[in-house]
């Protein structure tokens, strides 16, 4: 299956977004599996795919030692480089999925995406959003302005 923009935009309008992530997390090359079963422990409200601003997205992952997944630094840079070298057009790549936690955007899939995109010198790129609760989904959607609609 295709996991590029236009087809989580379409689960978005036909509200199989959720599904689409699951089939995104549980296939294929950006296979995360353990994420989706986490996913599947509680309700989870998803909003997107928009185009944000990297500069309001925050990694979990990486090489430096304050990261909450820390990476072997050649084995990271390795990887980013690989994306970053295949890398021709944002709309090719799978949105990141991003968790609102505490008025931030946290990606917690997509951190070696994220960095490849970033290394082309790209200043915005699209992201699936999930909230915990219902509440943070309506305060988040209400009172920011950098979200671009799909």
């Amino acid at each position: 299956m295709d996991f590029s923009l236009s087809t989580a935009q379409k689960a978005s309008q036909t509200h199989q977004l959720e599904q689409w992530v699951h089939r995104y997390l549980n296939t294929g090359e950006w296979k995360n599996s353990s994420l989706s079963d986490g996913l599947k422990l509680q309700t989870r409200w998803w909003f997107g795919p928009v185009r944000v601003s990297l500069d309001v997205l925050k990694r979990s992952c990486g090489p430096e030692p304050h990261m909450e997944y820390v990476q072997d630094p050649n084995n990271w840079s390795n990887r980013v480089t690989t994306i970053a070298d295949s890398l021709t057009a944002i709309e090719h790549l799978p949105p990141l999925i991003v968790q609102y936690r505490d008025g931030s955007y946290s990606i917690r899939d997509g951190n070696h995406r994220y960095e490849a995109i970033v290394r082309k010198g790209w200043t915005s790129c699209w992201v699936i959003i999930w909230y915990d609760s219902l509440a943070d989904k309506n305060y988040d959607s209400s009172t920011n302005n950098f979200l671009e609609s799909n």
